[in-house]
């Protein structure tokens, strides 16, 4: 316990001192005990058997291996399958393979020696699974209805490097290695395992393997694929963008689509600063309209969310992460909001998600804006808070920039799987917002666009300079990836020069629509 509070103490330090993208996480345990000889885990519990199976329970179940000290459940129960897309909680398994039968946690017993205790996850899910070792596996049922595809995504925390989980269907591995984050036994992640996996009609069993042991599971997510494959042959010469979500998207450069304020002659929004009730709190924004404003030219509409340690008045005085020179016909509103605080400075409830909607709401009816050209941009807990709005606000936004983000600390929904533009922004060396947690944001839109993965994805190395990468996506849901070697910062500069080329290649992204 001393130990968990020291080092919390010094994540909150390291958080002010470098910028504000630290998990908010407690370390707790869930290491994998593999019962040799006098083990000792991570908590400090003295493991003193000697591999010997003394099991004298009264469990029926076949214990099919006991020189291994293996336990394996072969029960099955069509009455549990759970009907997908659904969020499946570790601790639901109908069958498992366990490599004793002790229940090293508390809070949570099945009486069975699977391994659960009650979560510290700031997510919730009331237990996860962990002490985990290679080749334990638990079984789920799931019933796929009439078939389809399936995104799969699992919630996972570890503290060892390179500790990994598989997914398999009915004996078929579907997922591939999926390798879990190493900020804590008890700090999760969301982790993409694939985008578009194949599920026949009718009920299915699923397995989660552990590779390595050292997994910590709390959930696992199976939300809907990116399957549909609905052209829309319409043969009529409509030329307003086509907003059907089986369609593609907006294409680029599409005719702009007018907001409810198009028209208005006397709009109530000046440039400046405001203030508005949203879900009971008072909040505060600046909003910046052109000086030549036309209530009948619809505007790109561009919101600037600040950093620990910043406010809604550091973005305006950044010019918007300097991407605001760029524009030169002066075609855009910008908007910067200010956090309201409840620790941190986005909040870690949804009040920053009304007020987000209500705002976009307001100014949408009041001026006249292009709505299939709405973007978020941000840096550090600026970033998170974009990147906490991709997950659920695709019908506002047609595209985000983030610079060093993470998908913690903040309100976090669960993705609706939708797609979006999504650009990432992060240094190699982040101290903050560690690399992963750049690249695991990035390629949940990866997957939910649709794009190509490619065998190896481009990035800086040590000493070189930036490398932008542009997957191949369908154009209207493009994602662009910027990697440097550096740390954590939104104005990165390449060896041997003396500005920044962030803003440059953020605003081509931008502008391409």
């Amino acid at each position: 316990m001393i130990r968990g509070i020291l080092l919390w103490s010094l994540m909150i330090l390291g958080l002010f001192i470098a910028g504000g993208c630290t998990d908010n996480g407690e370390t707790g345990n869930g290491d994998a005990d593999t019962d040799s000889d006098s083990d000792t885990d991570s908590d400090g519990d003295s493991d003193g058997d000697s591999d010997t199976d003394t099991d004298s329970d009264s469990d029926t179940d076949a214990d099919t291996d006991a020189d291994s000290d293996t336990d394996t459940d072969t029960d099955s129960d069509s009455d549990n399958c759970v009907s997908i897309p659904a969020r499946i909680e570790a601790e639901d398994y109908i069958n498992y393979s366990e490599s004793d039968a002790i229940n090293e946690g508390a809070g949570c017993d099945r009486g069975d020696g699977v391994d659960l205790e009650t979560t510290q996850d700031n997510a919730g899910g009331g237990c996860n699974v962990g002490w985990t070792v290679a080749d334990e596996w638990l079984e789920y049922c799931i019933d796929a209805g009439d078939g389809g595809n399936f995104s799969i995504s699992t919630r996972l925390a570890s503290d060892v490097a390179a500790s990994s989980i598989h997914i398999e269907i009915d004996g078929s591995d579907v997922t591939g290695s999926i390798v879990a984050p190493t900020d804590g036994w008890q700090v999760y992640s969301d982790v993409v395992g694939v985008g578009n996996v194949a599920i026949g009609a009718g009920t299915h069993t699923m397995r989660v393997v552990q590779e390595t042991g050292n997994v910590n599971i709390n959930w696992i997510d199976i939300g809907s694929g990116d399957a549909d494959t609905d052209t829309d042959t319409d043969s009529d010469s409509d030329t307003d963008a086509d907003t059907d979500s089986d369609s593609d998207g907006y294409e680029l450069g599409n005719t702009p689509v007018e907001s409810n304020g198009c028209g208005n002659s006397s709009p109530t929004l000046t440039s400046g600063p405001h203030n508005m009730s949203s879900a009971g709190l008072d909040r505060e924004y600046i909003i910046d309209i052109p000086a030549n404003y036309n209530p009948n030219n619809p505007y790109r509409l561009i919101f600037g969310m600040h950093c620990m340690g910043s406010s809604m008045n550091g973005v305006v005085d950044s010019e918007y992460y300097r991407l605001k020179p760029y524009d030169s016909a002066n075609n855009t509103i910008w908007v910067a909001p200010q956090g309201y605080t409840d620790s941190w400075p986005w909040r870690s409830d949804d009040k920053d998600h009304i007020f987000f909607e209500e705002l976009y709401a307001m100014i949408e009816s009041d001026l006249c804006i292009d709505v299939s050209r709405v973007f978020s941009v941000g840096f550090s807990f600026g970033a998170m808070y974009t990147n906490g709005l991709a997950q659920t606000h695709q019908n506002i936004l047609r595209g985000v920039v983030v610079y060093a983000t993470a998908d913690y600390n903040i309100y976090f929904p669960e993705n609706t799987g939708e797609p979006l533009a999504y650009m990432g922004v992060h240094g190699l060396s982040d101290p903050t917002c560690p690399f992963w947690s750049g690249q695991q944001s990035k390629d949940r839109f990866v997957s939910n666009n649709g794009c190509v993965v490619p065998g190896t994805v481009l990035e800086a190395i040590a000493g070189g300079s930036h490398v932008t990468y542009d997957y191949e996506c369908p154009s209207s849901y493009p994602v662009r990836w910027a990697t440097f070697d550096g740390q954590h910062t939104d104005m990165p500069v390449d060896p041997g020069q003396w500005e920044t080329w962030a803003p440059a290649e953020s605003w081509e992204f931008i502008s391409q629509f």
